[in-house]
């Protein structure tokens, strides 16, 4: 971690901002990657358990939706506290550490 935050404050001297989006956008690409992955993959798996269990939909929206802000919610909060924990830093004191 000391390196990344290093290399972000490197940036912010050269006039980025410090703020917690530039971590939390890193980690909320991969939320977004496994989302579009998961769903499709869970319909599929959802239609092949369909043939064999009895009153199983594969295409139940609310259960998608719902799946759906719940991954994302986590993977948010997941992401979130490391960027607010990160501008917090004091870059003058994180540049000087060997």
């Amino acid at each position: 971690m000391l390196d990344r935050a290093r290399r972000d404050f490197r940036q912010a001297a050269r006039g980025l901002s410090r703020r917690p989006g530039l971590v939390a956008g890193r980690g909320l690409r991969f939320v977004t990657l496994g989302l579009a992955v998961g769903l499709p993959a869970a319909y599929a798996v959802a239609r092949a358990a369909s043939t064999v269990l009895f009153g199983v939909t594969p295409a139940d929206a609310t259960t998608y939706v719902v799946a759906g802000f719940g991954l994302v919610a986590a993977g948010t909060a997941a992401c979130l506290v490391p960027a607010l924990r990160a501008a917090r830093l004091d870059p003058v004191a994180i540049l000087r550490e060997p």
